[in-house]
């Protein structure tokens, strides 16, 4: 663990860059159901960087619109700073669209990822925050705030009926709207601001999966991008970081204006189409500006980071790939807590618990992702966060029941309760 003393006062460098792909590549996720190359341009993918300054030392922030980030984007990032940054100290997370090009080579079963845009757009990032790390910073003064969503479904279901595995009939658990089920309505955002009062960036969260753009052979940045373009056309031409939320088991839902899709959509998941999913995103967009202006809780320095890593044989898989929690904390005023995981929502509570009296921002999807990072009371309903996606993402194995308890224990303690591990 690293820690600043001294000034606790904020600075901050930001910027963004185009990741948008030049070239037809393929996207990542429902490859089943789309072409092999893309067809069209929705609109623009993009990498948003913030470098917080806190006694002369950088903490960075990427946030790419991407499904993963992956090892190779990860490890570029993590070389190409080594004698600058700390790894603690740089938070590289994706936005988790559907609809941008693969860049992981261990999952293709995801998607082909393609070699010429990957290290495009990772050399991209690392001149872009290259930029940022040689440029003077701004001091600011930086607000928090938190409010509510309510536009989003728990996704695991339980259901009699007939199933591909052993006994093959009785209860199972299918990806569809549970409206009883957990889910994490909170949008978070942290808002740097000069000594005018003008907004420097924005860093926001949401946990709900951007699966349902209703154009599927198009490249998009999900609702990540249309919120990020609402938020520029009222405070300008800023960077827009979003950091995914514990979104494993979290789909969109409750679209406005949309009465047979509210209809058929408590059985089962249905695509909407252009007009109801930009509804949804504008209402979206108009909670999130909200929440920026109302952003009055300060939050300071010091920063201390935190690392810590597990291989995912402790919890029971068969892999080489380990499961990394990156925690940052700002004074005593917040915590951002990152696993390189899709995770389930039931995680929010026990980061919570980690933290308290601290605010924190659960974030998942960052560095390499290994596969979902289900919780220990789902391990007896079975169920794609559990069992269904462990062949598709190259493992074998199976979660131990005590997977929940492991990570809270080993990954998930304050930054206050020990070193880092790597």
């Amino acid at each position: 663990m690293s820690v600043l003393s001294g000034n606790h006062e904020l600075a901050i460098a930001a910027g963004n860059v185009d990741l948008t792909p030049t070239q037809r590549v393929p996207l990542a996720s429902y490859r089943a159901l789309r072409t092999e190359k893309f067809e069209s341009i929705a609109d623009s993918l993009e990498a948003n960087v913030a470098v917080f300054h806190a006694a002369g030392v950088p903490t960075v922030f990427v946030s790419a619109d991407l499904l993963y980030i992956g090892s190779y984007i990860s490890e570029r990032i993590f070389a190409a700073f080594a004698d600058r940054v700390p790894r603690e100290r740089i938070f590289l997370t994706a936005s988790h669209t559907h609809f941008a090009p693969a860049t992981e080579d261990s999952l293709p079963g995801l998607g082909r990822a393609d070699p010429e845009y990957r290290e495009w757009a990772v050399e991209r990032i690392i001149a872009l925050t290259a930029s940022l790390l040689a440029q003077p910073s701004v001091a600011i003064d930086a607000g928090y705030h938190e409010a509510s969503f309510a536009y989003s479904v728990n996704r695991r279901r339980r259901k009699w009926g007939i199933g591909r595995n052993f006994p093959h009939f009785g209860f199972q658990t299918i990806i569809a709207p549970n409206e009883s089920g957990l889910r994490d309505d909170v949008i978070r955002v942290l808002v740097p601001r000069d000594a005018h009062g003008k907004v420097n960036a924005i860093c926001w969260s949401y946990a709900c999966h951007p699966n349902t753009y209703p154009r599927i052979n198009a490249v998009s940045a999900e609702y990540p991008g249309y919120v990020r373009q609402a938020l520029r056309q009222r405070f300008g031409n800023i960077p827009v970081l979003f950091w995914q939320g514990f979104s494993g088991n979290i789909n969109p839902y409750r679209y406005p204006h949309a009465a047979h899709l509210a209809q058929a959509s408590r059985e089962r998941f249905i695509a909407p189409d252009l007009s109801h999913w930009e509804q949804w995103c504008k209402i979206l967009a108009s909670a999130v500006e909200a929440a920026v202006d109302a952003a009055d809780r300060r939050i300071g320095g010091p920063i201390s980071c935190q690392l810590r890593s597990i291989d995912l044989k402790e919890l029971g898989l068969r892999s080489d790939k380990r499961l990394v929690c990156r925690t940052i904390r700002f004074g005593d005023a917040l915590a951002v807590c990152g696993l390189s995981a899709e995770v389930v929502v039931e995680y929010v509570a026990r980061v919570r618990a980690a933290h308290l009296p601290v605010p924190v921002v659960p974030v998942g999807c960052m560095d390499d992702v290994f596969g979902y990072l289900p919780d220990g009371g789902m391990m007896s309903g079975g169920g794609y966060e559990v069992t269904g996606f462990l062949r598709r993402f190259g493992l074998g194995g199976k979660f131990k029941r005590s997977v929940g308890d492991i990570v809270a224990h080993r990954l998930l303690r304050s930054a206050a309760s020990g070193a880092s591990n790597a």
